[in-house]
């Protein structure tokens, strides 16, 4: 039976921002506190029907910690300067041309960790082209020329936001937590968003621009067939599903290094409990990332390897778990205690997140 916590569980701050140092649109507005995140739980299904403590803390990693977000915004940087040849992330003339952050989440269970990002990208995407607006609207001020200048900004705002493309999977029972779960979320806070960013705009479409696709896996098939899948293609915003993967936990064992089938990140939370799951868990590790020579199209460009971030509970996850992830060609690095709110840090002998790369050498299958 599946029950929604009465009270929310986290809020996203309504003047996040990926810059720490740019002035919040907001701060003036003390009424606006942000977006509360709820919790459909359901323990019937499984073990990933409800959140442990490795999930709730990378849930809050993710809408409080100013290390994840200038990482997000340095993902984007680089890939426009690998999909455009060049150019930062806030040169006007490359607004047009940006792509959406492709994010994978791996044994999802309740669909809440990929809220958690999905609304932490739109609302700092958002502010992120407020504050563009209004240094164009003041420039423009100056030539008394706004009407063309809100035409403009309504055209980039329509091509990067939420900036975000997410594939969230898990086995076929927690299918229908996952869909409720993003549902009553999703429905709910992208349209606050746009109320509140883009002038009460609740007809806004943002097609192709946004999508959530939720994936079952069978550990008997490497491909999620179409009945496996829900697609979330109307949150009331047009939400169209347009993340071209097919992600599965389960995934084939050959390397994979064509780009579009890879991610800019990759999450999951208390996905290595089990000896069992460690070899599926590495292979899609290995079939969804690009190392940093697989990415490279240019030796001058200095291109992001896709980063897993991986909640880890230190009691149930055994040290060979880490040999084997070494011995596929990943390196690990625990993030420290400091990046994460004061009430996780206590808990840092029990669980860890580890952020995971694929290095350019190694034993690869």
């Amino acid at each position: 039976m599946t029950s929604t916590s009465a009270t929310p569980i986290l809020t996203v701050p309504a003047n996040l921002q990926f810059d720490i140092s740019s002035s919040s649109p907001h701060e003036e507005d003390n009424n606006d506190s942000g977006y509360d995140i709820y919790l459909n739980e359901n323990w019937d299904s499984g073990i990933g029907g409800g959140l442990w403590t490795t999930g709730s803390a990378l849930a809050k990693y993710f809408i409080t910690s100013p290390h994840f977000l200038q990482q997000i915004k340095r993902i984007r940087q680089n890939n426009n300067n690998e999909v455009e040849g060049g150019g930062d992330d806030d040169d006007d003339d490359n607004k047009n041309r940006r792509r959406p952050l492709r994010v994978l989440e791996l044994g999802s269970g309740n669909g809440f960790l990929s809220v958690c990002l999905v609304v932490a990208v739109a609302v700092a995407t958002a502010n992120m082209n407020n504050n563009d607006e209004n240094e164009n609207n003041n420039e423009n001020n100056l030539n008394n020329n706004n009407d063309e200048n809100s035409l403009n900004n309504n055209n980039d705002v329509n091509l990067n936001w939420p900036g975000i493309e997410i594939v969230v999977t898990d086995t076929k029972e927690h299918l229908q937590l996952m869909k409720d779960t993003i549902d009553s979320n999703l429905k709910r806070i992208l349209p606050q968003i746009l109320e509140q960013y883009l002038w009460g705009n609740k007809d806004y479409d943002f097609s192709n621009n946004g999508a959530t696709t939720v994936s079952s896996t069978d550990t008997d098939d490497v491909s999620s067939s179409e009945d496996d899948t829900y697609n979330i293609s109307n949150t009331n915003a047009n939400a169209s599903t347009n993340a071209n993967a097919n992600a599965n936990v389960n995934a084939n064992t050959s390397t994979n290094t064509n780009k579009d089938n890879h991610f800019d990140l990759i999450i999951g939370s208390d996905v290595a409990y089990r000896d069992y799951l460690h070899e599926p868990l590495i292979d899609a590790l290995k079939e969804f990332s690009s190392s940093q020579s697989s990415s490279s199209k240019s030796s001058t460009a200095s291109i992001i390897p896709t980063v897993s971030l991986i909640g880890i509970t230190m009691n149930d996850t055994k040290p060979i778990f880490f040999q084997k992830l070494i011995q596929a060609g990943f390196q690990y690095e625990k993030l420290a205690e400091h990046l994460f709110d004061t009430e996780y840090n206590t808990c840092s002998r029990q669980f860890g997140i580890f952020a995971i790369t694929r290095t350019s050498s190694g034993t690869v299958d």
